[in-house]
């Protein structure tokens, strides 16, 4: 699933075609289109509310 992540220039499209595929995104995309954020500003927000460092999740990712 992550590889499906890398080299993708457009989060918005990427997880659109996600949520096409997957029942659970459609939540998360969702989420972002109510918001009217980008997914990265919107994922960093519920991070800090979560009291998560963004930054950690980013840097397990790679």
């Amino acid at each position: 699933m992550i590889g499906m992540f890398q080299g993708k220039g457009d989060p918005q499209s990427l997880i659109q075609n996600v949520a096409a595929q997957n029942p659970q995104m459609q939540g998360v995309l969702k989420m972002i289109n109510e918001s009217g954020k980008s997914p990265k500003d919107l994922f960093m927000e519920k991070a800090k509310e979560a009291g998560i460092n963004p930054n950690d999740i980013i840097g397990q990712l790679k």
